[in-house]
């Protein structure tokens, strides 16, 4: 029962949570969605929960860019 209501969450995941990215054309998977930006939640019966296998990077690049413009001052830096 619990992983249903996952896997309908995860069916209607149509962008990328974090960035919004489109899915991959053809996803067909409730448990698994994969997205251009190159992210994948899936559905984890084993902790009965929804995951990042692959986590969005365009949120990690957003994250590692604060945290060097807060050591630098705010200074720009070159991408």
């Amino acid at each position: 029962m619990k992983n249903d209501l996952l896997k309908l969450q995860l069916a209607k995941e149509k962008k990328c949570p974090v960035c919004g990215a489109n899915l991959f054309r053809g996803q067909r998977s409730n448990e698994l969605r994969r997205y251009e930006c190159g992210s994948v939640f899936a559905v984890s019966a084993r902790v009965e929960a929804i995951v990042a296998s692959d986590p969005c990077p365009r949120g990690s690049n957003v994250q590692a860019s604060l945290l060097t413009q807060l050591a630098l001052g705010g200074k720009a830096v070159a991408a």
